[in-house]
């Protein structure tokens, strides 16, 4: 999830086939017992989980290197050698610059970081704020393959939507095809004019993934990979400001509007969805500090 739940990038073992003569037999007998004990040493606590640009990482990169080696395969990557060099950017959620505001008819309600509401990092400013109407949006996904847009009949341009995390796609979709729509959802807010997204929580959703555990997700830093020209890929940064929000936060934000939480909890297992402008608007503010890093993947050609 891209409001941090931690990257893991794991070494890329790329064999590229160079016609029909490639001599397969030179290649060692694949067992059982020779992929555990590559298992094994990979995995090892000494390399310290192999972090993206980290030490274990650079140490599993040199031990994938050194058996491309022993199958007499050839290096692929830059410069005559076995790695491609990948630069990353960095977001961390800074707590003490982050806040979120709930503003209704019974007057404002400040927030509480860490107990009602998270801020994932920013990749685009390192301190940026919003304000304004909130709209209700449900899983926030638009596929019109599957006859199914939350944004259908509804204008977010230059607001903040509210919608169900990326986990738990209407059941109306595909498995493979709601997993895709739910990575989207960030995307497909940007794409409809939004300018701020928040993630709620139901009781239920909560009971399962414990408030404090999405925290600990995304106070870590995020990572994404840039491109030649330094362009974060997938960056959303049109989306200046998000969120995620616990039940009770989420209670708020609903506060005098149309739709309760237990209807809100069924639209979240029912698979339908349905879309209003709420009756509070929200002021927020996410605080990030960004930094760079170099990880490579391992590359050979057969």
């Amino acid at each position: 999830m891209q409001f941090r739940f931690p990257t893991i990038i794991a070494i890329s073992l790329t064999l590229t086939a160079c016609g029909q003569g490639a001599d397969e037999a030179a290649l060692p007998e694949i067992s059982g017992e020779k992929v555990l004990a590559h298992i094994e040493f990979l995995a090892d606590d000494l390399l310290e989980g192999r972090d993206t640009g980290s030490r274990g990482h650079e140490i599993a990169a040199r031990y994938v290197e050194a058996q491309f080696k022993l199958m007499g395969l050839a290096p692929a990557g830059d410069n005559g050698t076995y790695y491609q060099n990948v630069p990353f950017k960095s977001a961390t959620p800074n707590p003490d610059g982050n806040s979120l505001t709930i503003m209704s008819a019974d007057g404002e309600d400040n927030l509480i970081y860490g107990e009602e509401f998270g801020v994932p990092g920013h990749f685009g400013l390192e301190s940026a704020s919003v304000s304004g109407e909130v709209v209700f949006v449900g899983y926030g996904i638009t596929a019109p393959e599957f006859d199914h847009d939350d944004y259908a009949g509804i204008n977010v341009e230059g607001k903040i939507v509210a919608m169900l995390p990326p986990f738990g796609p209407p059941a109306s979709l595909p498995t493979d095809a709601g997993a895709y729509y739910s990575n989207d959802k960030i995307a497909n807010a940007a794409r409809h004019g939004a300018i701020g997204i928040l993630f709620m929580m139901t009781p239920a959703m909560e009971q399962a993934f414990p408030f404090r555990r999405i925290m600990g997700y995304i106070s870590s830093p995020s990572l994404k990979w840039m491109d030649a020209d330094g362009v974060t890929y997938n960056g959303n940064e049109e989306i200046l400001f998000s969120a995620i929000l616990s039940a009770s936060a989420s209670e708020k934000l609903l506060a005098g509007s149309e739709i309760t939480m237990t209807e809100f909890g069924a639209i979240m297992t029912g698979g339908a969805s349905r879309s209003l402008t709420l009756a509070v608007q929200i002021a927020g503010t996410g605080n990030s500090t960004h930094g760079y890093l170099d990880s490579p993947n391992v590359v050979s050609v057969l």
